[in-house]
């Protein structure tokens, strides 16, 4: 959930630098072997990928976007929440004006 999330999202020194030009920027906020926290800024869309020995999971902040895995598209908007299936192709791509912000999580298989 949000709320979860709200002593990260809301510290000054976790946002998109406003200098940054890339598609996509993430700071990390929680790491163990086999497990990776971060919040993520998607401006446009992120490049298409396969993951074989980690689960892939949204949670989405602000903003809206489309996963697409394989074929479908699956609309996200604030507060959805989306794990990507292993061994699928998959992209982002934000249909919002302004970047999508997510919590992203990998979590090894």
């Amino acid at each position: 959930k949000v709320k979860d999330y709200l002593e990260w999202i809301s510290r000054p020194d976790l946002n998109i630098p406003v200098s940054y030009k890339e598609d996509i920027f993430a700071k990390i906020i929680g790491y163990t072997p086999t497990m990776t926290t971060a919040i993520v800024w998607i401006k446009k869309e992120a490049p298409r990928e396969i993951h074989d020995h980690e689960f892939e999971s949204f949670l989405i902040i602000e903003g809206t976007c489309n996963i697409i895995v394989s074929d479908t598209s699956n609309y996200l908007a604030a507060g959805d929440y989306f794990t990507i299936p292993l061994h699928q192709y998959h992209q982002v791509i934000v249909t919002s004006s302004i970047p999508c912000k997510a919590i992203l999580q990998r979590i090894a298989a």
